[in-house]
């Protein structure tokens, strides 16, 4: 991997798209921590809820291609 490509995907992460994608996931866990009766079942629907957020962020960012 050279240092022009490490640089691409820095770039990717800056784009407004990925920002979005970070809100709406930190929201999603805002509320899931609001509703869920246990710590324990909070932490266990945010985590993977986080990790595929994150995810499609970026994704999302990598097929605009901006």
């Amino acid at each position: 991997m050279s240092l022009l490509d490490l640089l691409d995907v820095a770039d990717m992460l800056v784009h407004w798209r990925f920002f979005i994608g970070i809100g709406i996931t930190a929201l999603l866990c805002g509320l899931v921590v609001l509703v869920a009766p246990s710590a324990t079942l909070a932490w266990a629907i945010c985590v993977p809820l986080c990790l595929a957020g994150l995810f499609l962020s970026f994704r999302w960012q990598s097929q605009a291609g901006d």
